[in-house]
């Protein structure tokens, strides 16, 4: 059974109460709790709970839902001036569970997207169940949102209260007078400068930081949300799922369920395009030449095919394995029906016994992306296990639970313990970062793409224009690169933006 995500308070609260110091107000919004609700905390206006149901004391949503229905709703107090916020979820950790914490501002607009990644991976992968929520680096948060974006949710509850993250939390004459009554000296540019806002709380590589914070990278030219009426349908990839599923439920914030979004593979989410039945597909792989002209020889006109973010496929092996690098010329013997290797781990790798192969379905477009280049157009193994490239509960948990296991999937943030090897091609080892993903350094670098039934862009209804700008914007890129990707550059973005006749 999965562990369940305890709150502990009571020790906090004793710890707390032999100090000499104001006491932080706190929310405690247990859903066990009968009678009337304690009153707020003066920085929080208001708390409120939309989908799922109660039962037993648990907030419960269950894994059958729309993808967004279900979300508690932290209302701030704008006046209160909170540096950061310290949220701890008493959740149980159920498989496909899916959470995220989205920042809004007083006219419903995201703030910022996925600030946390998935909550549910994270709290695995930081051991705990508190979140700081940095509101200094957001001045116009007003609303906390901690929203279910997919999967079961079973939560007991919710604690807030004030936090600083550090001296940066303050203003510069609260610097100042901190530094006074301890005798010391601030330096200049940590006295008196205005706090830079952060474009994010999640740690980025410093190269995906910098190019995404460049005074030249294109912004959103629309503000602002839209009616949930005016949501429109689409078919997306799972690689591209996360941080479309963010944007789109940013841009229609009131949707309790996006019913009209397929969320299914790349090569069905563009064969739903191919024959008519859907305008906009987002996928890791692009039509190709024969697709496309079979759909102009159909339609009369032809796709609009847009790169969105920057993406990467990793060989990924147990920590068992000794090995840190692997050529191309061995996976194809490892992947491959044509050229097959002994089957057997040699002693480089510090491994016996055979080697467990596992990928994706060879229709989902990681895995045609992994045998066009790797396989050069060849043909999978017939006994490769074929299981989810996108998400944890796939390849990437096959290889941490076998030690001589072996297989590719999406790049992303991992929840179980596995390593990616670098990848030598032409006889140099390139591990993925932000650096070779975007200089496309790294061999297994892609692009992924919006696929828009129409070469009259201009004509789009307005709500797919607004979500091409937003996602072809900064905001848009570091919703990708919370996801996990890799955003454009700011020059790639123009051009993405022209494709599509933006502003």
């Amino acid at each position: 059974m999965k562990k369940t995500l305890m709150v502990l308070l009571p020790a906090l609260f004793c710890a707390a109460s032999f100090l000499n110091a104001s006491q932080p107000e706190v929310l405690t919004w247990s859903f066990a709790k009968s009678g009337p609700a304690d009153p707020n905390p003066s920085w929080l206006a208001s708390h409120d709970m939309r989908g799922g149901r109660v039962a037993d004391g648990v907030w419960r949503v269950t894994e059958d839902q729309p993808i967004g229905l279900g979300q508690l709703d932290l209302w701030l107090n704008p006046s209160a001036g909170l540096p950061a916020l310290a949220v701890t979820l008493g959740f149980r950790e159920l498989p496909g569970t899916d959470l995220a914490i989205n920042l809004h501002n007083a006219a419903g607009e995201i703030v910022t997207a996925d600030l946390f990644g998935n909550l549910a991976e994270s709290a695995r992968l930081g051991r705990t169940d508190t979140f700081i929520v940095p509101l200094s680096r957001f001045p116009d948060a007003v609303r906390v949102s901690i929203r279910r974006i997919k999967g079961p949710v079973e939560m007991h509850g919710v604690v807030a209260f004030p936090v600083l993250e550090s001296l940066d939390d303050l203003t510069a004459a609260q610097k100042e007078e901190f530094a006074r009554l301890l005798g010391e000296r601030l330096a200049p540019e940590s006295g008196g400068g205005s706090l830079r806002r952060a474009a994010t709380a999640t740690t980025r590589p410093a190269a995906t930081a910098a190019m995404l914070d460049a005074t030249d990278y294109p912004v959103r030219y629309w503000s602002g949300a839209m009616d949930a009426s005016a949501a429109f349908p689409a078919d997306c990839g799972g690689t591209c799922y996360r941080f479309f599923t963010n944007l789109y439920l940013s841009l229609f914030p009131e949707v309790e369920g996006a019913d009209k979004v397929s969320f299914t593979s790349s090569s069905s989410a563009l064969e739903q395009v191919f024959n008519g039945r859907g305008m906009v597909a987002m996928a890791s792989i692009p039509p190709t030449d024969a697709e496309c002209a079979a759909f102009e020889a159909k339609f009369g006109h032809s796709l609009t095919v847009v790169p969105i973010a920057l993406d990467a496929v990793e060989v990924l092996v147990n920590p068992a394995n000794q090995l840190s690098n692997i050529s191309f010329k061995t996976l194809r013997k490892v992947f491959g029906r044509d050229e097959r290797g002994s089957g057997y781990w040699d002693s480089n790798s510090g491994l016996s016994g055979p080697i467990l192969v596992a990928g994706g379905h060879p229709t989902y477009g990681t895995s045609r992306f992994f045998a066009e280049r790797v396989l050069n157009g060849g043909v999978f193994r017939p006994d490769m296990a074929t299981l989810d490239v996108a998400y944890a509960d796939g390849v990437e948990e096959f290889v941490a639970g076998n030690r001589n296991a072996i297989g590719f999937a999406q790049h992303t943030r991992r929840t179980y313990p596995v390593k990616a090897l670098a990848l030598n091609e032409n006889g140099t080892s390139v591990a993925v970062d932000a650096c070779t993903v975007n200089d496309g350094t790294y061999p297994l670098t892609r692009h992924l793409y919006l696929v828009v039934a129409t070469d009259n862009p201009a004509s789009l209804p307005e709500p797919v224009r607004r979500f091409a700008d937003l996602l072809l914007s900064r905001e848009g890129q570091l919703a990708v690169a919370n996801a996990g990707s890799f955003p454009l550059s700011a020059g790639a973005v123009r051009a993405s933006r022209r494709l599509l006749a933006l502003p």
